[in-house]
């Protein structure tokens, strides 16, 4: 039993390592494949005059192109900050106080 164990078990070692890299090779050939498609995309004319329209915002001569600000983006609309509850003259003078959030102690007489 001892003479059969260690070859035993190396030989369930070397199946799982080679189910792994089977799994491993499938999942690169996937890979492959979607890139070549996306390669094979890449080599139309018309594809690449589309994405560049969209991704660098080109025009076509005579065409007047236009940028709309995505509103969706941030949470303040149009770039106009969102009001707090503390007064401005307050924020103002939070950044004159030093850094430390606690009161310095007054002098005594």
């Amino acid at each position: 039993m001892v003479t059969v164990a260690y070859p035993l078990r190396q030989y369930l070692a070397q199946r799982t390592q080679i189910s792994n890299l089977k799994h491993q090779n499938q999942v690169t050939q996937q890979q492959v494949a979607a890139l070549q498609t996306e390669l094979n995309k890449w080599s139309d004319p018309a594809y690449v005059a589309i994405q560049a329209r969209e991704r660098l915002h080109y025009v076509r001569p005579g065409e007047t192109g236009y940028i709309v600000p995505n509103l969706s983006a941030g949470s303040e609309p149009l770039g106009i900050p969102t009001p707090t509850q503390q007064a401005w003259f307050d924020r103002l003078w939070s950044t004159v106080k030093s850094p430390s959030a606690t009161p310095s102690p007054s002098p005594t007489p």
